[in-house]
């Protein structure tokens, strides 16, 4: 009996810590609808064949050969890679073990249990579930992941073998995703908190006080992180892409995840609770923390108002602190609870029903084109109709700025208007994102003044447009040949 209770007493907490996982990862699917996807997947696949970036840009009419700054070359390769071997269920997958493994990675910054670490690492899945899924950036996650890890690890045990990795990490991020500047973010604000705690002891004895040879040395290797970062075929300009996209009011007031975090909408109440999560420990643990952890939550929390597309970087963040609190709380209590028979069902039924509902979700979706098109308001007919009617010529073409990627990728015969690459581009006689909201606007004379300067023969738009009226208004120039619920097709005579 003895032998059977201990038996018993070691599976538990594996049970309970394989549901986690699972569930962790469950969670971490999302589909492949992002409207980037599809110039990601192409340029990809240029790469593949000619072993090269593009020079200029070869997807666009409007602004042939402009030098963009390809800085996801190596997720956009490795992503057509999965999707040519295996289709997109392959990129779902990949993608979700990137996310599940970012949480998780995160959480192992705080000596804690494991069942804790995958509980937080769920929380701060759930805080960032509208703006994860199956993009490149999730890449920069898994980056600052990687690098809280590192940190906190080397703080705990300050030895040269933590800091060794940091160029290492940002050589390959800087080849995969330009989001790694906000890495050194992380350690400049790591550094503040450490700085503070310095001022704070006033010279006493503190346990777990880096020394300013420690700092030292975190500068070093951060300047060597730093200079490795240009080994890229894109060198410096890299840094050129953050600093348009940053500077740019266009992108930063009219795109939807650029747009700053307001406290009131639906998507930011998981933010709410976490904080609200957070000052509760704090309370009920009597205010036991390292100081450098929160202020780097603090710090970040305000960065990430800034943007939507910041609330995951928080989200990491806050877990290092939430995970310690919660060390503290339960220990090994959480284990007992979540292992009972009770605890045990309720995390098998979690997994079943999270399991079937993604499963659900995803797979009907990126197996069916139609439906694909029809759940996340993509032109699919409207190309149907354009490859079986093929206009005899390349054609002054337009289309919605957010239906760019898709036409590079599933109507790659027509070079298009607009992208998502193109937002933060600039030439000196026009502004392309204007012009976009120009023509796709409510002002007759506005409209007509932009396809007439450039020259549009075939306009591809959403069927709720105001344009489609003005142009309904005008049939001596322009010819309806396509309608559906989502998109519109207009030839102009």
């Amino acid at each position: 009996m003895k032998h059977r209770a201990r038996f018993w007493q070691r599976i538990i907490p594996v049970v309970v810590l394989t549901f986690l996982i699972l569930i962790l990862l469950v969670l971490s699917l999302g589909v492949p609808s992002d409207p980037d996807l599809g110039w990601h997947l192409q340029n990809g696949n240029y790469i593949l064949e000619n072993l090269r970036l593009p020079a200029g840009d070869i997807y666009s009419w409007t602004m042939p050969g402009y030098p963009w700054v390809s800085h996801e070359w190596g997720m956009d390769t490795l992503m057509a890679w999965l999707n040519n071997q295996w289709g997109l269920w392959a990129l779902v997958l990949f993608f979700a073990l990137v996310i599940a493994s970012a949480f998780y990675i995160v959480s192992g910054a705080v000596s804690a249990s494991r069942i804790i670490r995958v509980l937080v690492a769920i929380i701060g899945l759930m805080i960032s579930w509208v703006i994860i899924g199956v993009r490149p950036q999730m890449i920069t996650l898994l980056g600052i992941a990687i690098l809280l890890y590192l940190l906190f690890n080397w703080k705990k045990n300050p030895q040269k073998k933590w800091l060794i990795w940091l160029p290492l990490l940002f050589f390959v991020w800087a080849n995969l995703h330009g989001g790694f500047p906000f890495g050194f973010i992380m350690i400049v604000t790591f550094g503040a908190g450490e700085l503070g705690r310095h001022i704070l002891s006033a010279g006493k004895e503190e346990r777990g006080l880096l020394t300013n040879q420690d700092l030292s040395a975190l500068a070093k290797w951060s300047i060597l992180a730093f200079v490795v970062t240009f080994i890229n075929p894109n060198g410096w300009r890299v840094y050129l892409e953050l600093y348009q996209t940053f500077v740019d009011r266009d992108v930063l007031n009219r795109i939807m995840e650029w747009l700053p975090i307001t406290l009131t909408s639906a998507g930011s109440y998981n933010m709410a609770l976490m904080v609200g999560l957070l000052l509760a420990l704090l309370v009920i643990n009597k205010g036991r923390f390292d100081t450098t952890k929160l202020v780097m939550v603090i710090a970040v929390f305000l960065f990430s108002l800034s943007s939507w597309r910041h609330l995951p970087i928080f989200a990491l963040t806050a877990m290092i602190l939430l995970a310690e609190q919660l060390e503290i709380l339960f220990r090994k209590g959480l284990a007992r609870t979540l292992g009972t028979f009770l605890g045990l069902v309720s995390l098998a039924t979690v997994l079943f029903l999270a399991g079937s509902w993604q499963i659900f979700r995803i797979g009907e979706v990126i197996t069916k084109p139609d439906l694909y098109g029809e759940v996340y308001n993509y032109p699919y007919g409207a190309i149907q109709y354009l490859k079986e009617n093929p206009p005899p010529t390349q054609m002054r073409f337009f289309n919605e700025y957010g239906w760019g990627g898709y036409l590079i990728w599933q109507y790659p015969e027509q070079k298009i208007f607009i992208d998502g690459r193109m937002a933060v581009w600039r030439h000196p006689k026009f502004n392309i994102f204007n012009d976009l909201s120009a023509i796709t606007g409510v002002d007759r004379r506005t409209v007509s003044e932009a396809l007439e300067r450039w020259q549009i023969d075939l306009i591809l738009v959403a069927s709720s447009r105001p344009v489609n009226e003005l142009l309904k208004e005008m049939p001596d120039r322009w010819l309806l040949k396509y309608k559906d619920r989502i998109a519109t097709v207009w030839e102009k005579i």
